[in-house]
């Protein structure tokens, strides 16, 4: 690691002076987000952005070739108990997590330190091939790699042959604007991601929370907490907007260690807002019956 990470400066070097990837991205989001951040505090926060950045290429590298015990001391999932007890009770659960701090790590240590099966629901990449090879490194350990397009067969097959599940959502992710839940994240109606709540709802899987935190270079502990023990019996959107505000809470503990690369915000709020939250919750009081 230290080769890789004496590289890893050198990149974060590039991404300062050469080349500022997606820096036009990360300051409108800023602004979003932190409207009274001054230019000198964007400047500083970038800094660290990129630093992050650059240890995760580095980290990702490495997570090439890392052995499981060397994988399972750099990302130590705390609180597997609660996992114990619903697979004690023969439950599957839903994983909602995010992009921030090493998500890579996380996904590949998943099978290793959970009973429950680890299945990951993602969208394809649009380049297949380097589709297939980001899968195949993601399930080397066990994970299976469902697509978001068809994960209903999956599940509902492994449902009737009697296995257990830990499916895991980085649900921070920009959702496709069709079935989008709007809620405010960061004072800013945003779209999220329905599938933890609907899955949570349709095949009736307690939901936890994986709130990852960066100990050292290099070193993670993801901390595990219930959203929704029994979650046939929330209301309409309380699983989603309990994920929400332990997001942002997560978030503003260390903001530069979030993925602000991503387009988060790239859907604009709808003229008709108000409407589509009422038909988004109409089908689902339709689909589930319940308030």
């Amino acid at each position: 690691m230290p080769i890789l990470y004496g590289i890893s400066d050198i990149f974060y070097l590039f991404l300062l002076t050469v080349f500022p990837y997606r820096k036009k991205v990360i300051l409108r989001n800023l602004d979003l987000c932190y409207p009274d951040m001054t230019k000198k505090e964007k400047r500083k926060f970038l800094r660290k952005n990129y630093f992050y950045l650059s240890n995760i290429l580095a980290e990702g590298i490495k997570n090439l070739s890392i052995s499981q015990r060397r994988l399972q001391k750099r990302m130590v999932i705390e609180n597997v108990e609660i996992f114990d007890k619903f697979f004690d009770e023969g439950k599957s659960v839903i994983i909602a997590s995010s992009h921030y701090s090493n998500w890579e790590y996380l996904i590949t240590v998943q099978n290793l330190a959970i009973k429950q099966r680890a299945i990951g629901i993602g969208k394809p990449l649009s380049e297949k091939f380097l589709n297939n090879k980001l899968n195949s490194l993601r399930e080397r350990n066990g994970m299976k790699v469902v697509s978001a397009k068809n994960y209903k067969e999956d599940i509902t097959q492994r449902i009737k042959d009697g296995e257990l599940m830990a499916i895991l959502a980085l649900a921070d992710q920009s959702p496709s604007k069709k079935n989008a839940y709007w809620a405010p994240f960061f004072n800013v109606e945003s779209a999220f991601a329905f599938g933890p709540e609907y899955m949570a709802h349709q095949f009736d899987f307690p939901v936890v929370f994986l709130k990852t935190r960066r100990i050292k270079r290099g070193y993670y502990r993801s901390e595990a907490s219930i959203i929704s023990a029994d979650p046939t019996k929330e209301p309409y959107g309380k699983i989603t907007d309990t994920y929400i505000r332990l997001l942002e809470e997560q978030i503003r503990e260390k903001p530069e260690h979030w993925l602000w690369s991503h387009k988060r915000w790239k859907h604009k709020i709808p003229e008709n807002l108000q409407e589509l939250k009422k038909q988004h919750r109409d089908f689902f009081l339709q689909r589930f019956g319940r308030q």
